[in-house]
């Protein structure tokens, strides 16, 4: 047994729920309720002391009272909380969202462009408007005459649906209601289903567009508040799906209690009224990042609107945080951030039940993680990037007619390296710095050539040792008749991370001048006897070189008893 609206049944219908062998009671508290209007409460006070007796909530099926408070009492365990709002855009649910659900309510509704009615908060003020015996007729006018006027002149409204509310009662109500008759045709009313009444007859209902008469004028000395007052308030302005006009012939500053809810409804008119729709206000040039809080969402706004992106934070469809939409089509992207604190698996699993769902319905989603976007962001915006390009959805800046403007996206969003990155490592020309490394290398070459030139000239044995070392190991020595040898070619494209080694000389050479700076001065010759101190060590001893032109070549053998030659040593 399902009991839908039970907010507004009595006792009455707790026969119906007998029927049952389970039941379902759908309702909300906050909305109209039955009254407990012309009981006498005499009668009230007999009924309930009859009741105290034989009923254990005896309070709760009294006048007054709906089956679902009463089940709300009896089964409060089982109570199943429906945050979910798919009626009314953001703004239109907003002030009921502030002041009666303590923004537990979540928006899911959010129309394409070319469906959307934008303002859809406006606020109408009526110079003349009086209030006389519960009627304000200059007020029921304006409204008539602007509807009037709105539905022949405003495409967007041709096949709009109309409701018309009255705030101050049912005699309102009626001198609305004549109006309406005596302006529309058969025929238009028909087509707008326009519909006039108080709040209690608009529960469960809803119309695109929403009137809403104050009926309140200058110098009214009650207070409108209190539990009834307040849920009839509510019904009244969460009736619009696209937008709700409020005529008033008062201002706040005339009304005598701040509390009133006339005063709360006039402020919010006149405070989200002025204010551009999220997705327009999100057009314009990025407000500093340090003007921001530093989160990850605020990241992903700037990101957003520095590129000019239009983009609404205000309908949190499958999870996204910022639903993003084209400058001038109906094309959408959902942008969803997954993890952080307070995120749980069961969230998530939700989300992406009613991503899957949502995307049958013609929705695109794309998701990151936020642990990505703090270790690579670089990498989430180009994905970012290329996923707005995908679902087609341009910037303001882009022009409307602009031809192949998923590519023209993708070019303005792109995310570009340096050169210096961009090019393959072994083909791409060094930096300025990496270039100036290699011309330090001739410094320290010449410092190693004006070391060997030092060495006297009369080591000429030595220095052809050198030569011949030089010659093995593909290196050139240093020229004794220039006083610096000529700095080796700088690479073409020398690798970034190393840098030319400084040509050295080699190690043995060094040894071998070394060892003959301590010798005298004089000419080494073969005919010569050496003396046994002037020898070098065993470890150190080398061959005479073959290279040397003077003497005979050191394959040449003597024979041993040759006089002409006494001091040679084998």
């Amino acid at each position: 047994m399902i009991l839908d609206e039970a907010s507004q049944s009595d006792i009455l219908a707790l026969t119906a729920l007998l029927r049952g062998k389970e039941v379902l009671v759908v309702g909300d508290g906050k909305q109209v309720s039955p009254t407990s209007a012309f009981i006498k409460e005499e009668a009230i006070k007999e009924l309930k002391m009859t009741l105290v007796k034989k009923h254990p909530y005896p309070d709760q099926v009294l006048p007054g009272m709906s089956i679902f408070d009463l089940s709300q009492t009896c089964f409060g365990g089982a109570r199943v909380y429906l945050s979910e709002h798919f009626r009314c855009v953001p703004t239109c649910i907003a002030f009921s969202n502030e002041r009666f659900y303590n923004h537990k309510l979540l928006p899911r509704r959010l129309p394409p462009r070319s469906q959307r009615l934008e303002p859809p908060l406006l606020d109408v003020f009526v110079r003349n408007g009086k209030k006389d015996k519960k009627v304000n007729q200059p007020e029921a006018h304006a409204l008539v005459a602007w509807l009037k006027d709105n539905l022949r002149s405003d495409p967007s409204l041709r096949d709009a649906s109309v409701g018309i509310i009255s705030l101050g009662g049912a005699e309102q109500a009626r001198v609305l209601c004549k109006l309406v008759l005596d302006q529309f045709t058969d025929i238009e009313i028909a087509r707008h289903k326009i519909v006039t009444g108080d709040p209690s007859l608009w529960q469960g209902d809803e119309r695109d567009l929403i009137l809403l008469s104050l009926v309140a004028s200058p110098g009214e000395r009650f207070t409108v508040k209190g539990k009834e007052a307040e849920q009839k308030f509510n019904v009244a302005l969460s009736r619009a799906r696209d937008r709700m006009v409020l005529f008033r012939s008062v201002a706040p500053r005339d009304m005598a209690n701040a509390d009133d809810l006339r005063v709360w409804t006039m402020q919010f008119f006149q405070r989200e009224g002025k204010a551009e729709p999220p997705a327009r206000a999100s057009a314009g040039p990025a407000r500093s990042s340090a003007s921001r809080s530093a989160t990850l969402t605020s990241q992903l706004c700037d990101w957003l609107a520095q590129r000019g992106f239009r983009f609404s934070l205000d309908c949190a469809v499958g999870g996204a945080v910022a639903i993003v939409e084209d400058a001038t089509d109906d094309n959408r992207l959902c942008v969803c951030l997954d993890g952080g604190a307070g995120a749980t698996l069961t969230g998530w699993v939700e989300e992406r039940r009613a991503q899957i769902a949502l995307e049958r319905e013609g929705w695109r989603f794309h998701r990151i993680w936020r642990a990505s976007w703090l270790v690579d962001r670089e990498r989430c915006e180009a994905e970012l990037a290329a996923a707005l390009a995908e679902a087609s959805v341009r910037p303001a800046a882009d022009g409307a007619g602009s031809s192949g403007g998923a590519d023209a996206a993708a070019a303005s969003l792109s995310v570009t390296a340096s050169p210096a990155a961009a090019a393959p490592a072994a083909k791409r020309k060094a930096t300025p710095d990496e270039a100036a490394a290699p011309a330090k290398a001739p410094k320290k070459g010449k410092a190693a050539a004006a070391a060997a030139a030092a060495t006297t000239e009369a080591d000429d044995e030595a220095e052809v040792g050198e030569v011949m070392s030089s010659k093995k190991q593909g290196k050139q020595p240093a020229d004794r008749a220039q006083p610096a040898p000529k700095p080796p070619k700088e690479p073409k494209e020398p690798k970034p991370p190393k840098e030319p080694k400084e040509p050295k000389p080699p190690k043995e050479p060094k040894e071998k001048e070394e060892t003959d700076a301590k010798q005298p001065p004089a000419k080494a010759s073969p005919k010569e006897k050496k003396e046994p101190a002037a020898k070098p060590p065993p470890k150190e001893k080398k061959e005479p070189p073959k290279a040397k032109k003077e003497p005979p070549p050191p394959k040449k053998k003597k024979k041993k008893g040759d006089d002409s030659d006494s001091d040679w040593e084998p």
